[in-house]
């Protein structure tokens, strides 16, 4: 090869280079995302360049020439893919071939592998193209002329060896560097591509972030605060429109009701670049003022600072705290000059006042009450007690059941300071904001140690309540039993299958009693039911009905002030209640209805429909139980009922022998 040639194949390099280059910038983007024509497209478009570099071939002898395609080709089947380099294969190996020569066979070969090596680095290539370094690209490049400069050998022997005497040099040198220098310029556009498309992502996830955040956000130039965006949660909450506050300043619209507020956050900006959790108040549109808790930090945009804002509102808060203080103040006179201890807790169980008289109680000064932890006063059992009572009533606050008194009188033993400790009453309950909210809770504390001695020495004489309580349980149903001796008689066998079922859960005799008892008097609200209703043969009205239905809520009142050691009158008013909620008066569901009355609504169910009623005759049991089983879990606990079937089914519990 003469000096000509050999800078025929440099220019024919560069022409390759340069032409690759141009159509990789009008181009680029067509390759990350490609459908059939766009393939298409770009195989057309490469092999017009392959076309053009072998318009300016080096022409070896008449009928065998070189030129740059084995580098276009092996680059398009590397970053293209198969579709494109196939076009650009048939477009070049068209003209190669109506060139015409001996060289043909060994032009067409060099064609073929130069694009298949491409297309198969690409497949066996582990990692994103974007990341291909110079060194594997100059390899590359060995590797597809080293297989060009053997498709020599199908030409005739002596040509072949004459052939690679002149170019074999030549080629290695110059034609993977051409190779690695093409491949590094779209490598490089691919890393470009790449991370202006992370860009845009980020861009599109901060927009959406912007857009949708619950916090009013807006950005500001640093230089004079001119607000440059705001998201639309700043338009909801100030009243101010993009239209309105773009290309003006809070100053502008009064915005910071303290200005002294708004030196802090520069000050701040321009000291730390940052400023968290500062708390400022704000004037609206409408005039009315709000108060927020902001976060700054300077960014850079095009070159000038900028202060992103993002301002969380907590007015609810604020005035939620301001009427605590209010309600906290309005009671301190009475509070400071009360015989009992009364206390203030916020929703954290920390203390936000306590009286002067905690001093008698427990001997510590209020300011030492103050700092200790809630629970850290109590014993641990009552400490236990104290918390499943707040979990308890926390539970009922949720579920929305407002009619349902929430507050709680506790016996509690606390701890003084001289390490002795003293029994005392605690009735606590919620203090609550304008929209019934619980925002703190108020306690009363009584010294009860005497009271306690006295339940102590009656507790020796326990059996003397039991059994006045049992009077009265006793006079209550002889009342019924005057009135409607049918409701005397289901009355009857349903506490003796509420006891059967209780003992079958294995319960403590005294629950066991109580729970007899609660039975044997849960319809004693019916003495306010008009007689000729409760005796009538035929189906009630819905008004009637609505009358019978208010037995529950009378049986409660006839009950609440009877002195007994179970929850009487409690159980009688959850006995209608179901575990989904459907039932009355109250609609109590799951654990909100207490385990007595979940034991009495399954044996009131089973004996009121084995049962003869004046508007129908018995259903029989195995009706009965059917229901149980069908709505086990639904509207009966699925551990009484399993346990009310078990007695029946298989121990032979039967209705009427009890």
């Amino acid at each position: 090869m003469n000096d000509i040639s050999f800078v025929g194949l440099v220019q024919n390099a560069a022409l390759l280079l340069a032409a690759a280059f141009i159509f990789d910038v009008a181009a680029g983007r067509w390759r990350r995302e490609q459908s059939s024509f766009r393939g298409a497209l770009l195989g057309l478009a490469l092999g017009i360049i392959g076309v053009t570099v072998m318009l300016t071939p080096w022409t070896f002898v008449p009928g065998i020439i070189f030129d740059t395609r084995s580098v276009l080709l092996g680059i398009a089947g590397l970053f293209f893919g198969p579709l494109p380099t196939a076009l650009a294969m048939a477009m070049t190996a068209a003209l190669r071939f109506y060139q015409g020569g001996a060289g043909v066979p060994a032009g067409l070969a060099v064609i073929l592998t130069s694009g298949t090596i491409g297309i198969a680095w690409q497949y066996f290539c582990r990692r994103p193209l974007a990341e291909i370094s110079w060194r594997e690209l100059y390899l590359f490049g060995i590797v597809i002329h080293i297989v060009m400069l053997a498709m020599m050998f199908t030409l005739p022997w002596e040509t072949a060896l004459r052939v690679l005497l002149k170019i074999a040099l030549p080629v290695i040198v110059i034609y993977p560097l051409a190779t690695a220098l093409l491949g590094m310029l779209i490598a490089n556009r691919l890393r470009r591509e790449r991370l202006a498309e992370a860009l845009t992502r980020s861009e599109d996830k901060f927009h959406k972030a912007f857009n949708t955040s619950p916090d009013s956000i807006n950005i500001n130039r640093f230089e004079d605060g001119m607000y440059v965006s705001i998201n639309p949660e700043f338009t909801r909450i100030t009243g101010y429109t993009e239209e309105e506050i773009i290309g003006k300043t809070s100053i502008e619209y009064n915005i910071w009701d303290n200005i002294e507020d708004r030196q802090k956050l520069v000050t701040g900006l321009t000291k730390d670049g940052e400023v968290n959790n500062l708390e400022a108040a704000f004037r609206m549109k409408g005039g009315d003022i709000r108060y927020g808790l902001m976060s700054a930090s300077l960014i850079d945009l095009n070159g000038v600072p900028h202060i992103l804002n993002i301002t969380r509102d907590i007015t609810d808060h604020k005035r939620a705290q301001e009427a605590l203080k209010e309600s906290e103040n309005k009671y301190r006179l009475l509070a400071d000059n009360a015989k009992d201890v009364i206390f203030v807790l916020d929703m954290d169980l920390k203390y936000t006042y306590v009286s002067p008289s905690v001093k008698i109680l427990r001997g510590y000064e209020p300011a030492e009450v103050v700092k200790q932890p809630a629970y850290q006063t109590l014993t641990p059992s009552s400490r236990e007690l104290a918390m499943g009572t707040l979990s308890e009533i926390m539970e009922l606050e949720k579920s929305g059941h407002r009619d349902i008194p929430i507050s709680r009188t506790l016996q509690l033993e606390m701890r003084r300071k001289d390490g002795t400790t003293v029994w005392t009453e605690v009735k606590v309950s919620f203090i609550r904001d304008e929209n019934q909210l619980p925002m703190g809770i108020l306690g009363v504390t009584r010294d009860i140690t005497e009271r306690r001695k006295a339940e102590e020495q009656l507790l020796h004489n326990l059996d003397t309540l039991r059994r006045a309580v049992n009077t009265t349980i006793q006079v209550m149903v002889s009342a019924v039993e005057v009135r409607d001796a049918y409701t005397a008689g289901h009355q009857r066998r349903s506490a003796d299958l509420s006891h059967a079922i209780a003992t079958e859960m294995g319960f403590s005799e005294d629950k066991i009693e109580g729970i007899h008892m609660a039975a044997s008097i849960h319809d004693i609200g019916k003495l306010s039911v008009p007689a000729e209703i409760l005796s009538k043969p035929t189906k009630l009205s819905d008004i009637e009905f609505s009358l019978i239905k208010e037995h529950s809520r009378k049986g409660y009142e006839i009950l609440k002030d009877v002195e007994s050691p179970w929850p009487l009158a409690e159980i009688v008013y959850q006995h209608h209640e179901r575990m989904d909620g459907s039932g009355y008066p109250r609609n109590l569901k799951g654990e909100e209805i207490i385990v007595e009355a979940r034991i009495l609504a399954v044996a009131d169910v089973v004996e009121a429909m084995a049962s003869h009623r004046p508007y129908r005759p018995g259903l029989g049991i195995d009706v009965a139980l059917d229901e149980i089983e069908k709505n086990r879990g639904i509207f009966y606990d699925n551990a009484v009922a399993d346990a009310c079937l078990r007695l029946f089914r298989e121990k032979g519990y039967n209705l009427d022998e009890g």
